[in-house]
């Protein structure tokens, strides 16, 4: 079990107007995982956290795409203004510790490097690291290339995400 598997099935009954219950499994989600993901946050197909999504906070108006991991103790959240909040593209690693903060887009197929604090748009194929998240590297490769050790099911039978 992990937190995204209570997730879905928080935004399952969210979108089809089950009372309550929602409510209870985001408590749920927090008390196992220590993690604020709320049932109306929209979240993409494949998309996983890793160590179970321990520590992290995601803001309720965020979207995230498909094939994106989580790393633990990440915040996806907005600035002071309600309306700032991030949309992450698909194919995107967001490692351990970062932060997202603000009215920011980040592309498809971008590595977020440990720690680094994101508060500004980021293109599609790149890594960015640092605080504040600077483009270290532009990559013409799949990330999940880049990533051995990790493994997506849908990769693999498809031929690769990358577009």
């Amino acid at each position: 079990m992990n937190a995204i598997d209570l997730y879905r099935k928080a935004h399952w009954c969210y979108l089809h107007h089950i009372p309550i219950l929602p409510k209870c499994l985001q408590a749920l989600i927090f008390l196992m995982y220590n993690t604020v993901i709320p049932y109306t946050t929209k979240v993409g197909k494949d998309t996983k956290f890793a160590y179970g999504g321990m520590g992290c906070v995601i803001n309720k108006r965020s979207v995230i795409g498909e094939r994106v991991i989580i790393g633990q103790n990440t915040t996806i959240g907005r600035s002071l203004d309600p309306k700032d909040y991030p949309v992450i593209g698909n194919d995107v690693y967001i490692s351990a510790g970062a932060r997202i903060i603000g009215k920011v887009q980040i592309g498809n197929n971008v590595i977020i490097g440990a720690n680094a604090v994101v508060n500004k748009n980021v293109e599609d194929n790149c890594i960015v690291a640092g605080v504040p998240a600077k483009v270290i590297r532009r990559i013409h490769v799949p990330i999940w290339s880049l990533l051995k050790n990790i493994d997506f099911p849908s990769l693999n039978s498809s031929g690769g995400g990358y577009r």
